[in-house]
């Protein structure tokens, strides 16, 4: 008699690439049996092809050819067969599983500063009808609103789906990843388990977002630092070649480079990055020169800065500001006692 199965009988979520295992109570083949010579006793409905073997004298083990369909009933017959120890029959056995609908286990590009000429990856947790798939993906800006974005499909071993857009994305623009539930397994026995969405931010056009000195600002003191953050990363070289500051900077005290500030830029961490920010660009300028008291000073950044992409910076920038006097600092040298 069968004692049990893997799966067991009246299971669900069962991995459609899994073997299909009958244990008997007693030895059914003998040892050293060929293939050929022994039972095969499982009849699936809906058929299912594949090759069996004994993997023990009491213990068949059944391997279909191909993976299972996905979120699919199958009903698995037992034949009689009869004990090599004592001769007696066994009757008929049937038990019935259900194979685990595919799901989408992650898309990329996700986050925020995702590349302009980005593909897009959709990974399942099985192959895939690529038809049907390929007809439930839907990529479309939401911010600001637009129509589906028109590309082309290919697969990567049946289970990502990569959706190449005819023209590359706008900049600044929140695109939504939409899969629907008609997405249909490979053995197309079932369809996916519930829709899938998620979102994805285009880097945006480079342009100065904020400065921790503000324009027009007075009695500034003097050792504030500056820094200036950015819409988007900006090339170093090109950057630091279009600043000026007037009037100008004289002697070699000056301290001015790039950074990107991770923890701002995804808004302390409630976003993700789409894409590693690249060397030699930066999201932050700082800069900073010895000034004087009661100064005016105007920053300028000219449009030649320009991002990995070479787009330049949507407009020039230009801060003024006027210092105010030093703090009042008090020291006195002491003999150490």
């Amino acid at each position: 008699a069968v004692t049990a199965t893997q799966p067991a009988a009246d299971a669900e979520e069962v991995d459609p690439n899994g073997a299909v295992v009958v244990i008997f109570n007693q030895p059914i083949v003998a040892l050293g049996g060929g293939d050929g010579d022994q039972p095969q006793p499982l009849t699936f409905d809906p058929p299912v092809t594949g090759a069996g073997r004994w993997v023990s004298t009491s213990v068949y083990q059944f391997q279909p050819d191909a993976p299972l369909a996905g979120g699919a009933s199958y009903q698995v017959t037992v034949a009689p067969v009869t004990s090599a120890a004592s001769g007696a029959a066994s009757e008929a056995y049937s038990f019935r599983f259900t194979t685990a609908a595919p799901i989408v286990v992650g898309s990329t590009p996700a986050g925020i500063f995702a590349r302009p000429d980005s593909a897009v990856r959709v990974t399942f947790s099985q192959p895939m009808d690529a038809e049907s798939s390929a007809a439930a993906f839907r990529l479309t800006p939401i911010d600001p609103p637009g129509e589906a974005v028109s590309g082309e499909t290919s697969w990567i071993t049946g289970t990502t789906l990569v959706f190449t857009p005819t023209a590359p994305l706008e900049y600044g623009t929140q695109y939504l990843v939409e899969v629907a539930d008609t997405a249909m397994s490979a053995a197309q026995g079932g369809s996916l388990r519930q829709a899938y969405q998620s979102t994805f931010t285009v880097v945006p056009l480079p342009d100065v977002l904020s400065a921790t000195i503000e324009i027009g600002a007075e009695a500034v003191d003097p050792e504030a630092e500056l820094r200036i953050r950015f819409t988007a990363p900006v090339s170093e070289t090109t950057l630091l070649a279009n600043v000026r500051v007037e009037p100008l900077i004289e002697g070699t005290n000056v301290v001015s480079y790039t950074y990107s500030d991770y923890y701002a830029n995804t808004q302390q961490n409630t976003l993700s990055m789409a894409q590693d920010v690249p060397f030699g660009y930066g999201t932050d300028l700082v800069l900073n020169w010895v000034r004087e008291a009661e100064t005016t000073y105007t920053v300028t950044i000219g449009t030649g800065a320009t991002d990995q992409w070479g787009n330049p910076l949507v407009q020039p920038y230009t801060l003024t500001f006027t210092t105010g006097n030093f703090q009042p600092l008090v020291q006195i040298d002491l003999d150490r006692f």
